[in-house]
């Protein structure tokens, strides 16, 4: 199903927000398809940088206008190259015209609706270093809970630096060397 429709089946009620735990499965399920294969999906969806917000209960929820120009952005790049990222990112930003076009295309979000062009540039540029700080400190927080299972491990095997053999495990391999040692991931 394309695009609208198929958000329209995960958003009945016309909330404009799904679960982001939805995000993947319908980005792989829109028609045309937006990605080479389902194995891309899972790897591209990450370079989409769309952002989430705690919705209720605690459940991240997605846009549909930061998904939908996640993945029009996505489309031009996969097509020329990641030279355009950054000058489309400074179009999408610093286009009023383009920023009029997107705020006359969604006249039923009456956040936009109301917001003058400008307004509207300053909320996208906001987003967007937004959803970069997010980045940083979801990378941050995994490097931290990755020096804390490498230090776990070198402790238990009586060591007080980290070896390279763990520096070099992947996430994964860490898990799996603390199960198998009996130790609680931290």
């Amino acid at each position: 199903s394309n695009f609208n429709d198929h958000w329209a089946m995960l958003d009945p009620k016309a909330t404009q927000m799904i679960p982001q735990h939805k995000l993947l499965p319908f980005l792989k399920s829109v028609d045309p398809p937006i990605f080479s294969s389902p194995e891309a999906a899972s790897k591209e969806i990450f370079k989409m940088s769309i952002a989430a917000t705690a919705g209720r209960d605690g459940v991240l929820m997605v846009h549909y206008v930061d998904t939908l120009v996640a993945v029009v952005r996505y489309q031009y790049v996969a097509q020329l190259g990641d030279g355009v990222a950054e000058a489309l990112d400074v179009t999408m930003i610093e286009s009023p015209e383009l920023t009029n076009r997107i705020v006359g295309a969604y006249p039923h979000l009456k956040k936009i609706e109301k917001m003058e062009a400008k307004d509207f540039k300053t909320e996208l540029a906001a987003t967007k270093m937004q959803n970069i700080w997010m980045r940083r400190r979801a990378h941050d927080k995994i490097k931290q809970k990755r020096k804390a299972m490498e230090e776990k491990l070198a402790r238990h095997r009586g060591m007080s630096e980290v070896p390279a053999d763990i520096a070099h495990m992947s996430g994964q391999e860490l898990q799996a060397a603390l199960r198998a040692a009996d130790i609680q991931d931290p």
